[in-house]
Order: C-alpha cells, then structure tokens, then sequence
C-alpha cells in the first residue's frame, strides 16, 4: 500500500454536494444520486491509475473502478462526501472494496494513513505479511478484509515479479541497465502495477 495524501483540491462536484447534504440522512441513496465521474477521474490522477489497495492498474471505462468509503459512512453519515475518506477501487469482486463493502474494524491500515507503507512486508511468493510483531494483527485482519492474498491477487503479482527477476538477470554485470530499468519500473508516475512491493523488493539501495 502506498500513503495517499488527499492534497490536492476536492472537485467542485464533491464540494456541492458535501455543501447539500453535510449529514445525509440516507447515506446510500445520497451517494447513488450523486454524479462521481469527476471524482473518479481527480481520484485517478491522484493514486496514479492504480487500485489503492491493492495497486493494480485500473482505468476509467465503465466498471473499471469504484469508489470507495474508507471509513463507512453508514456508520458515519458526515463522511458521505468527506475528500479524505474517499479512495479509488479496482472492481474486482473477490477483493479490495468490493470484498471489504460496509465492513471496518478499530486498526485496519487503509491508504489515508502515513503507516500504511511501513506495515505491510511483499513477499517475492507474492504473499504479504506483516513487518513487525507490534503490527502483525492489524495487518492480518486488513489483509482478510481487503483479501489481498485471493489466489489470483497473489498469483498476479507473484508472476509481475518473476518477469522482473528474469529481466534483470538478463542484465547481468550491466548495473547501469539495471538501474535504468528499474528507475523506469519503479516510477510513480508509471502506472505500473504492484508499486509498493516492487519498490521494497526491488527498489536499489543508496
């Protein structure tokens, strides 16, 4: 997971709406009603054309993404529209948003928080596990709710790894190929999937 910081200005049409209806009494039907294509499209550019969660690429064409309430706002009618609890999804229907719905629980690691990228360990398997004992449940019980270990999840970034390493041996003895690949690999701007794990796993010491 990548920290995202909601640091750019919220679309006019999410401002509108948060201005009408501060406190949604039907949060659901609030948001149904609401037309979030500019949001999508601000949210986009933000994570990079990548699923926050977990960061495979996603694009804008009908059913390619969703939006997403980090904390529920059925829980919390005053985070309906609130900027910073939105993030974007991919659609996938075994995982991320779509498997997580209305669910949260007090220490699920999301996107929003600075921590995030200091949690989660990528393993080259493409397993994840987590990088310290002292966050070990919140980051099992965030990897179950989000299901970041679904088969084909982890069978995809394992193979998106497996290229890279035959790529790179490809290279031998040519460290500023290396290097260059990689700074291609490895930038955010990208869109490549799979960033923070490629950044920890492959990422080139000082």
């Amino acid at each position: 997971m990548r920290h995202i910081v909601h640091d750019s200005s919220p679309p006019e049409s999410l401002l509108k709406m948060q201005r009408k209806e501060p406190c949604p009494e039907d949060p659901t039907k609030a948001w149904q009603d609401f037309d979030d294509s500019e949001l999508r499209e601000n949210l986009w550019k933000l994570q990079y054309g990548r699923c926050a969660y977990c960061e495979r690429t996603v694009d804008l064409t009908p059913g390619g993404v969703c939006v997403d309430h980090v904390y529920p706002k059925g829980r919390d009618q005053t985070k309906t529209f609130e900027y910073k609890n939105l993030l974007l999804s991919c659609t996938d229907k075994n995982t991320c948003n779509l498997h997580k719905k209305a669910k949260w629980f007090e220490g699920f690691i999301d996107p929003t928080q600075l921590r995030c990228e200091t949690s989660f360990a990528y393993k080259r398997d493409g397993s994840i596990e987590s990088v310290s004992p002292a966050v070990a449940c919140d980051v099992k019980e965030t990897v179950k709710l989000l299901n970041l270990e679904d088969r084909e999840l982890k069978s995809a970034r394992r193979a998106h790894f497996e290229r890279l390493e035959k790529m790179i041996a490809a290279m031998e003895n040519q460290l500023e190929a290396v290097k260059e690949f990689l700074q291609q690999e490895l930038a955010l701007e990208s869109r490549l999937p799979f960033y923070s794990a490629k950044k920890q796993l492959f990422g080139m010491k000082p």
